[in-house]
Formats: structure tokens, sequence, C-alpha cells
């Protein structure tokens, strides 16, 4: 089995700067793009989304990932455990640094013997591609998910303990073929799910190229959000 991934974090077009962060190969990205071309059980591909209306988002984003990357043997082995921890020294980290209330979404995954376990905070998102269906496997950790930027009820920081992490093992392992996407809602927020899931079907093999096509046609399309995005295609 041979996983490629490609990612890309940018802050959009109208907001002044990014709150948005991503963990691929080990390394936390806050601006630009790149790839990374993991052995299966390397895989570690996380979104981190700085709460909107919450002090320096971007705080929160980056302490997240960094300390995600930092315990990457115990996620694995104790991920509940584990995010629970992150979220007490983000707690105390940003009350130290004047940022108390800094909160950030987390999505993403990794894989435990083939078979992928989601970890999922808010509202960024974990889409799968598989044989020509693409579905969401994260659900929306809002208080009304039919109204559009609901409030976000399940995070990490802020100013007490509202982290309700979705944690899941998939029963089937990930197969050749298969384009996971980890994305940030500001992607989905200028994409129809079919729309994403013809440009996956049309570059699945190409992970550099889709990348870079999603980005180009979100900065397009105003891009009113952060986005972030890791694709990760299955051979």
């Amino acid at each position: 089995m041979d996983i490629r991934t490609a990612f890309f974090t940018h802050p959009g077009e109208i907001r002044p700067y990014n709150q948005d962060a991503l963990l691929c190969g080990g390394l936390v990205s806050v601006f630009g793009s790149g790839g990374h071309h993991p052995e299966p059980e390397e895989l570690f591909a996380f979104v981190a989304d700085g709460v909107a209306g919450s002090p320096a988002g971007e705080f929160a984003s980056s302490f997240v990932l960094s300390r995600l990357a930092a315990l990457e043997k115990e996620v694995r082995r104790e991920p509940q455990d584990t995010l629970f921890r992150i979220n007490v020294e983000l707690l105390e980290a940003a009350q130290k640094a004047g940022h108390l209330g800094s909160a950030t979404t987390l999505s993403g995954f990794f894989l435990r013997e083939f078979r992928p376990v989601i970890l999922h905070a808010g509202d960024s998102e974990v889409w799968l591609w598989r044989e020509g269906v693409f579905r969401k496997l994260t659900p929306p950790q809002v208080w009304d998910p039919a109204i559009p930027n609901s409030p976000i009820v399940s995070f990490f920081g802020g100013d007490g303990m509202y982290l309700d992490p979705f944690i899941v093992e998939q029963d089937e392992p990930v197969r050749s073929g298969d384009v996971w996407l980890v994305c940030t809602d500001g992607l989905m927020k200028v994409f129809e799910p079919f729309e994403a899931a013809s440009l996956i079907a049309d570059h699945r093999e190409e992970p550099l190229r889709l990348r870079d096509i999603l980005l180009k046609i979100v900065l397009a399309r105003t891009a009113p959000d952060n986005v972030s995005a890791i694709v990760a295609a299955v051979f």
C-alpha cells in the first residue's frame, strides 16, 4: 500500500490573517502548501480552525496541533485521554499568554493496523471518496446544523471545559483507490459536495494537482474564510 498526501492552508481573500493550521508529515503549517509520502503507519493528518469570536484563535489552533505532534505516540495509544490532556494544557497556556478564551476545532485521522481512527471536535470535516461515493465521516458539532455558522458546541480551549470529542475507529481498513479529505469548514463553504467529488474522481491519482485545483477554485470564489485541506490518496 502506498499513500501520498498533499495539503494547503491559506487565509482566504477576505480575512486579514490565518487562524487555521494543519499537521501533516510531522510538521505544523500555518501558510502555504506541500506534500508528504508517509508509510501507512506514519500517516497522521489533522487540521485545526481557530473558533470565530474567540481571541487569538491562531494561538489555539497552532498550540493544539503542536502538542498533538509532540504527543503522537500517546494519541495513537489513548486518544481520548490525550485530547483532554491537550485541552487542559491549552487552557493553562492561553491564560499565561494573555489569550484566555482562545479556542479551536480539530479534525483528522491516523491509521491503526490500516483502519482509520478519526478524531474530531467542532465543525472541521473528514470526508472519504470511495468507488465514486463521497461522504462525510464527522458530525457537525454545532448548536443547529441547519443554521449557517451555528455556534460550535465542542472545541478545545475557550473559557471552560467544552471539549466533547468524537472518536471512532472505522471497521474497514483503507483501500487502494480511496481519497481522504481533511478540511476546515472554509473549503466546503465554497464547494458543493458533488463538485468536490467530481474533482476527486478526475484527479484521484494526482493528489498534488488536486490540491492545486481545490485552492485555485476556492480563491477564485473569493474564499470568505480561512481554508485548509489535506488530501490523502491511497494506491
